[in-house]
C-alpha cells in the first residue's frame, strides 16, 4: 500500500478566498509524485467537492481531502477503504 500527502493552496472560485487544503491518496499502484504535483499546479480554481471527484478520476484509491474555508472544516473520502 502507498500513502501520498500533499498540501497546497486554491482560490475559492466563489469568494476568491486562499484556501489550504490536504490531499491524502491511499493506493496498491505507484503514483509519480510528479504527476500529482502537475496535476494540482495546472488548478486555479474549484470547489471542494468538485476537487475531489476530479482528484478520484485521475488517481483512483482511497482519497482524503480535506480544507478549512469560512470556520467550516470540510472533508471528502472518495474510494472504498
Amino acid at each position: 500500500m502507498n500513502i501520498y500527502k500533499y498540501k497546497f493552496p486554491l482560490v475559492c472560485p466563489v469568494n476568491k478566498l486562499k484556501i489550504n487544503y490536504k490531499l491524502k491518496i491511499i493506493s496498491k499502484e505507484t503514483i509519480m509524485v510528479e504527476l500529482i504535483a502537475s496535476q494540482i499546479n495546472s488548478i486555479s480554481e474549484y470547489l471542494h467537492e468538485d476537487l475531489a471527484d476530479a482528484f478520484f478520476a485521475k488517481f483512483g484509491g482511497v482519497q482524503v481531502l480535506t480544507a478549512h474555508h469560512h470556520g467550516i472544516d470540510i472533508k471528502t473520502i472518495r474510494g472504498e477503504e
